[in-house]
């Protein structure tokens, strides 16, 4: 995110200087619309964050040892404005051990639309493991700003 940050602040230092060297409506059209593109983008994003929902389908179950499972992630964007990148932070306990494994899964969140993503993992234990996601981070089409949601 800084790095963008970085590239944004070049853009909008290369437009001052284009408004300062050149007069005329194109310079100043150029720099108000620099100005206002993050603006814009973080909108969207809130907007989109807005009707955006993401669960698991599962809390808790038991599995055996080196087997492999999978977790279903449902995400239901309602909102015609995409979320570039999204950061799904979560983790996975065994309730018998209180072994705690954290993952993160980054993907992107398409417009008015439903996704079902399978994740595989493979527990080096068995018994009961249980799932919670601890935080999910959204970010804007440039990469400037981010918003972290607690789950639903």
């Amino acid at each position: 995110m800084f790095k963008y940050r970085i590239i944004y602040c070049t853009f909008l230092s290369a437009a001052i200087l284009f408004y300062i060297f050149f007069s005329g409506y194109l310079s100043f059209f150029t720099l108000t619309f620099v100005i206002l593109l993050p603006f814009i983008s973080l909108i969207f994003l809130l907007l989109a964050i807005w009707k955006t929902y993401v669960k698991f389908n599962v809390d808790s179950f038991a599995v055996n040892k080196n087997d492999e499972f999978k977790v279903d992630i449902y995400i239901n964007n309602k909102c015609i404005f995409p979320i570039a990148k999204t950061q799904i932070k979560f983790n996975y306990t065994n309730v018998f051990l209180g072994d705690t494994k954290e993952e993160t899964l980054n993907l992107p969140i398409n417009s008015l639309s439903e996704q079902k993503i399978e994740y595989n993992f493979k527990s080096n234990y068995c018994g009961k493991i249980k799932f919670k996601i601890l935080n999910i981070k959204y970010y804007d089409c440039l990469g400037i700003f981010s918003v972290t949601k607690q789950p639903n």
